[in-house]
């Protein structure tokens, strides 16, 4: 693909919609980056207006573009770009005054450097911890085996003893509200920015979406977590919300376990618990499930030709 000639501006720049859905799906499936949930249609239309998100679509590629930082996704397209594409493509970008100086690509996919060792010629490539996704194995989460979950089996034995008659439910259009009622009000008391807004947008295309979630209660018929995810692929789930009340002990374990339980009737063997956003206290509490293994895409400045 040549961009010599292109120049991509705000006018050429569409807002996310459910229509886009088949389209990008069809893009990802098959591809080593379908593991990042960067790549998930939901992910993208739950936070498209939190964060500002468009898209470009060209001739067999999509392509993010985050309004508020100023900066273009690696495209999404069952077909790699080559270096000199992507460069091409991010100069189409400058060229319509959407990129400036000091921008970057965003998600470079973890092997992409490796397929295309030219790319040094182009850019230079950095990774941040804050980016890393942590992929679980579900039968582990159940099990809570191996001696790094040592910790969360205790929590959970604590939950049991004070909540013995804890009961689990999915998310349905009947308690749907109550359940998104409850991680809106956590999700503000935390402070976090967008959430809230994230959360409204997903219930409101929750089947759309092909959503699914579980609430969790105890004692006296009380909702103390609840989480909500969906496939990624047949194999590996998106956690997108996850809320626990902390003064319940072990409530937060708890839901993890339940969340795996469902994960694995629906079919799925892992878990994405996506980043920590360099948060210390996210970090240790992902580090502390014991991940199989980690997505670990880059960033790349592109180099002055």
């Amino acid at each position: 693909m040549n961009f010599d000639s292109l120049k991509i501006d705000a006018a050429m720049l569409r807002d996310v919609s459910l229509a886009d859905a088949d389209r990008i799906k069809g893009f990802v499936s098959g591809t080593p980056e379908a593991d990042s949930c960067e790549n998930s249609f939901a992910t993208i239309y739950i936070w498209a207006q939190a964060y500002g998100l468009k898209l470009f679509s060209g001739e067999g590629f999509d392509v993010i573009y985050n309004m508020h930082d100023g900066r273009m996704h690696f495209p999404i397209s069952p077909k790699r770009f080559s270096p000199e594409e992507l460069f091409g493509l991010y100069k189409a970008f400058e060229r319509g005054g959407l990129i400036g100086g000091k921008s970057h690509i965003y998600d470079i996919p973890s092997d992409w450097p490796a397929e295309f060792p030219d790319c040094e010629k182009y850019f230079s490539l950095r990774s941040e911890a804050g980016d890393f996704e942590y992929i679980y194995d579900v039968e582990s989460l159940i099990d809570s085996s191996g001696p790094k979950l040592r910790k969360k089996r205790n929590h959970i034995k604590h939950f049991l003893t004070e909540c013995p008659d804890y009961r689990l439910e999915p998310i349905s259009p009947e308690n749907m509200a109550e359940a998104f009622d409850f991680m809106r009000e956590l999700s503000l008391e935390a402070g976090i920015d967008g959430e809230a807004e994230a959360m409204t947008r997903a219930q409101g295309a929750y089947g759309e979406l092909g959503l699914d979630g579980c609430m969790l209660f105890c004692p006296k018929g009380n909702i103390v977590a609840a989480a909500v995810f969906s496939a990624l692929t047949p194999q590996i789930y998106d956690v997108h919300f996850e809320k626990s009340y902390h003064d319940v002990p072990g409530a937060a374990q708890m839901m993890v376990v339940q969340e795996a339980v469902s994960i694995r009737a629906l079919g799925g063997k892992f878990m994405n618990r996506e980043q920590d956003m360099g948060i210390e206290g996210l970090r240790r509490a992902k580090e502390s499930l014991d991940p199989v293994r980690m997505y670990k895409p880059f960033r790349a400045d592109v180099k002055k030709l």
